[in-house]
C-alpha cells in the first residue's frame, strides 16, 4: 500500500501482528527527508515468491521477505529512451517474471507532484525484461501515469492516467498487439492504484473524487497553459526563498517548508470529503461502486480483500481502512 514508510511492511492481518520485510535505504530524520530514505509506491508478489517494489526516488527492487536482502532491477539514474525514470510509481509482474511498472514523470519527483499536475503529461509505462535486464517504453506522454494491472490472460495491461481521470488499455497478445486505446474514461475523480476484484475485473480506487459541485482544480486549469504555468513559477519562487534559508540556516522549520511546497499534501485541502473506488468489468464497464460519505475514510489509493474485509490504504492517513465485505 502506498505510504510513508522507508521500509516496506508485512501485515499478518490475523493477529495485526507487524514486522520489517527489509529496510531499502537510511533510516529517516522525519518525513520531509523521503527523498533520502525513499518511498515505496507500488508492490507486488511474483510467482517465484519475491516481492517487486517501486521506489518513487530509487527505482525498481526485487524483495526476499524472508532473509530480507533486496535487489536493485531498475534503476533511477539510468536513462530509458533518452530520459531518467524519475517517478517509478507502479508496478505488475506476469508469469514469466516479466515487469510492467509506470514512472509517473520523466521531469518531476514525487516530493513536487503538483508540478506535474500543472505541466504536461510525461509519464511512462514501461516493460521490464528479466533475461535482459533492460525496460522498453510502452506508452508515452501520459499526464501522470500511475496505477498498472495486467489482465488475467496477460493479453492487455490497464494502466491509471490519474490527471487525465482516465484508463489506458496497451495489448500484449492477439491481433492488436502493440496498440492502445481507452480503456475507461471520464472518471469522477483521480485513479490511483489498479487491483484485481477476483471476478475478472478490477477495483479502481479514486484518490481524489470530484462531481457536480466539486472539479480537480488542476483539470479545470487545463485549457490555460499560461496561467499553470504562472501557479507553477510562484510555487517553485517560494520554495527556492525556503532553499536559500536552508543553505544559510538549517533548521527543522525551512525542512519542512521545502517539502510541503508542491507535494500533494499542500493541495489536500482542495479534495472532497469522500472517497469512491470504482468496479469496473474485463470490458472496462462500470459494474458497481463503494462509497465512503462521512469522512472517515478518505483519500484512498489503495484496496486490498482478505479473509472477508476490504482493506484501504492512503498516503495521506496514519492508519488501515477496514470494512466488512457484505
Amino acid at each position: 500500500m502506498s505510504g510513508n514508510s522507508y521500509a516496506e511492511r508485512k501485515f499478518r492481518l490475523g493477529q495485526y501482528d507487524i514486522s520489517s520485510v527489509c529496510s531499502l535505504h537510511q533510516l529517516p530524520m522525519g518525513f520531509w527527508d523521503e527523498a533520502k530514505c525513499g518511498r515505496p509506491l507500488g508492490l507486488k508478489s511474483g510467482k517465484d515468491g519475491y516481492l517487486y517494489v517501486a521506489d518513487a526516488y530509487y527505482g525498481l527492487y526485487k524483495v526476499n521477505t524472508t532473509t530480507g536482502a533486496s535487489t536493485l532491477l531498475v534503476s533511477k539514474n539510468v536513462a530509458i529512451n533518452g530520459k531518467e525514470p524519475r517517478l517509478p510509481n507502479s508496478v505488475d509482474v506476469a508469469k514469466d517474471g516479466t515487469m510492467y511498472w509506470t514512472d509517473s514523470s520523466t521531469d518531476i519527483l514525487l516530493q513536487d507532484g503538483v508540478y506535474a499536475l500543472l505541466g504536461d503529461g510525461s509519464g511512462r509505462l514501461l516493460k521490464y525484461n528479466p533475461v535482459t535486464n533492460t525496460s522498453e517504453v510502452l506508452l508515452d506522454k501520459l499526464h501522470f501515469a500511475n496505477g498498472v494491472i495486467l489482465s488475467p490472460l496477460e493479453d492487455f495491461v490497464v494502466v491509471a492516467e490519474t490527471a487525465a481521470s482516465k484508463l489506458q488499455r496497451y495489448y500484449l497478445k492477439g491481433p492488436k498487439k502493440g496498440q492502445k486505446d481507452i480503456f475507461l474514461d471520464g472518471l469522477p475523480g483521480l485513479p490511483d492504484n489498479l487491483k484485481s476484484n477476483g471476478r475478472g475485473g478490477f477495483y479502481v480506487p479514486l484518490i481524489v473524487g470530484r462531481d457536480m459541485n466539486h472539479s480537480v482544480l488542476t483539470q479545470q486549469l487545463a485549457p490555460y497553459p499560461t496561467v499553470r504555468k504562472f501557479l507553477a513559477r510562484v510555487l517553485a519562487l517560494l520554495e527556492l526563498s525556503f532553499q536559500q534559508v536552508e543553505a544559510l540556516v538549517p533548521n527543522y522549520y525551512t525542512q519542512r517548508a521545502i517539502h510541503w511546497l508542491g507535494h500533494f499534501e499542500s493541495v489536500s485541502f482542495l479534495h472532497m470529503n469522500r472517497f469512491t473506488v470504482l468496479d469496473v468489468d474485463i470490458e472496462g464497464r462500470i459494474t458497481d461502486s463503494l462509497h465512503c460519505l462521512d469522512g472517515s475514510l478518505e483519500g484512498i489509493s489503495e484496496i486490498e480483500m482478505y479473509n472477508g474485509h476490504f482493506y484501504f490504504g492512503s498516503p495521506y492517513n496514519d492508519f488501515i481502512g477496514r470494512v466488512k465485505i457484505n
